[in-house]
């Protein structure tokens, strides 16, 4: 079954291969042209392929029967190598009995030949070609060289361009970050001294504290002895009333003018930070959510306070019917634990905004840092780039003197052949060739010269 199956399979598969072969053979043949052939000295091939192509057409044929088929194929092929046989030996007889005459003819002397004119046609115009082939090369190459060239110049400027923009830009970083650095130091200066302030502020509000609940203490001892002594503290309350009242009042004289001034100088600075604020509200609402739990602790600590004093309301109640006078003193405590209530929220919102302005001072910093840890990246990264630079010039330079020892070679070569080929030009008879003549009429004079022979 197998080879009942491959031997037609085979057959068409000859058939094919044969009619690419000869396709491939037109092709080669029209790109080369028969002058570019001689080197192969198969001009004929072509024919010689589709007649070698009939005998397989003619065995695959299945209208007649196998036996024809065979004979055919045979008879074909027979008839095939015979006629090329004939044909090549007619052709070498030819051959041969033409290049006899040639050679006696070169023997004889001052005799016409065109053998200058083929050896210019067969040495001397393939080299030509091969010079003008490598002319337009040079000249592609040029313009490839100059057209890249063009474009690394126009990426080169467009790189120094960036780069000049970049450094302005790195330059006027490196101001904006020198002028925030000094901001940052007078403001962390001023951040201190305020710290230092607050937290001297803080130590009398712990003192005042301190003194609130030893005066609380002292009167939940008083208040037992309060019924006793109520007529000597009717004496002494009216006494201490007029230099309570002239205390209080120095006090809180003091307190308002301490408390307006630092309130204007806060708000000087408060100006000056709503400008900075501006950029930083997200940040800000980040933070106050950090600060939640504080307020929640003062929020405590308030409750804790009014905790106390309701507590002492309630003794108050318990002692208003005997201590009129008492309540009068316990009023100025209250309007002074008010007093310190505002002082305790102002100091909590000092000591935020002091927070604030120290993360601020943090992140300038480190924003600085980074800006010039970049500037000195950007500093190697356009040395690198330099030495590129100068190393591709370099290469153009080598490239460019290449070109010019290759177009000097060229020019000399062309100089020099084109006196190979204007000699013979210039004098077309020689004493040891004679005349240059073409090859079609030196063909004619061939045909001439063998018909008069035959006569």
């Amino acid at each position: 079954m197998i080879p009942e199956v491959l031997i037609p399979v085979q057959r068409y598969v000859t058939v094919l291969l044969l009619f690419v072969a000869a396709f491939m053979w037109l092709l080669l043949r029209k790109n080369r042209g028969e002058e570019g052939l001689d080197s192969l000295r198969i001009n004929r091939v072509y024919t010689i392929m589709v007649l070698a192509i009939l005998p397989f057409i003619v065995g695959n044929l299945t209208f007649f029967s196998e036996d024809i088929a065979r004979v055919g194929n045979s008879f074909l092929l027979a008839l095939i190598f015979l006629i090329m046989f004939i044909v090549l030996f007619k052709f070498d007889k030819k051959n041969s009995a033409e290049r006899v005459k040639d050679l006696k003819d070169m023997m004889k002397g001052a005799q016409k030949h065109p053998i200058k004119y083929e050896f210019a046609k067969k040495i001397v115009l393939p080299e030509i070609k091969k010079l003008k082939e490598t002319e337009v090369k040079i000249a592609k190459e040029k313009k490839k060289f100059s057209s890249e060239k063009l474009k690394e110049m126009k990426v080169l400027k467009a790189k120094e361009k960036a780069i000049d923009e970049k450094l302005k830009i790195n330059n006027e970083l490196s101001d904006f970050i020198k002028k925030n650095q000094k901001n940052s130091e007078e403001k962390s200066r001023s951040v201190n001294v305020e710290l230092s302030k607050i937290i001297d502020s803080k130590k009398d509000l712990e003192k005042k504290g301190n003194n609130i609940t030893k005066r609380e203490k002292y009167l939940e001892l008083k208040i037992s002895e309060v019924k006793k002594r109520k007529k000597d503290l009717e004496i002494s309350v009216r006494s201490q009333k007029s230099d309570i009242s002239k205390k209080t009042k120095e006090v809180l004289s003091e307190v308002r003018d301490n408390a307006i001034k630092e309130i204007e100088d806060r708000e000087r600075k408060l100006d000056i930070a709503k400008t900075e604020l501006g950029s930083l509200k997200r940040d800000v609402t980040r933070r106050e959510k950090n600060f939640n739990p504080r307020i929640k602790l003062m929020e405590k600590r308030e409750k804790e306070v009014e905790a106390r004093f309701s507590k002492l309301r309630i003794k108050e109640s318990e002692i208003n019917e005997s201590m009129d006078n008492l309540q009068i003193l316990k009023k100025q405590f209250a309007k002074d634990e008010r007093v310190l209530k505002k002082n305790q929220v102002e100091f909590v919102e000092d000591s935020s905004e002091i927070i604030r302005r120290e993360k601020k001072t943090e992140r300038v910093k480190d924003s600085y840092l980074k800006s010039k840890a970049e500037l000195v990246n950007r500093e190697s990264e356009l040395n690198t780039f330099e030495a590129r630079l100068s190393r591709r010039k370099r290469d153009i330079d080598a490239l460019e003197r290449r070109i010019a020892r290759k177009n000097k070679e060229v020019s000399i070569l062309q100089v020099r052949l084109n006196k190979q080929l204007e000699e013979p030009t210039k004098d077309r008879s020689d004493k040891d060739f004679g005349e240059i003549v073409s090859e079609k009429v030196y063909s004619a004079k061939k045909k001439v010269r063998s018909k008069n022979g035959r006569k």
